[in-house]
């Protein structure tokens, strides 16, 4: 599950993994099992929450150059 704006989102339980060090706004959650999904459900459901508040303000990711 991906988060377009997830460099925004506080992510108090720590979910979120960084895909890749040049990364700047994505992030997203794995998920390996269903059982797995079902026990972070109401996790996810803050972050999906605190992402749809985040885009609805218009809030923006402060991209930086890589030069």
């Amino acid at each position: 599950m991906w988060f377009f704006k997830g460099s925004l989102l506080q992510d108090p339980h720590r979910l979120l993994i960084v895909p890749s060090e040049t990364t700047q706004a994505n992030r997203h959650l794995r998920f390996t099992s269903l059982q797995q999904f079902q026990d972070l459900k109401p996790k996810i459901r803050e972050l999906i929450l605190e992402a749809k508040r985040i885009e609805e303000t218009g809030k923006k990711v402060d991209y930086h150059s890589g030069t």
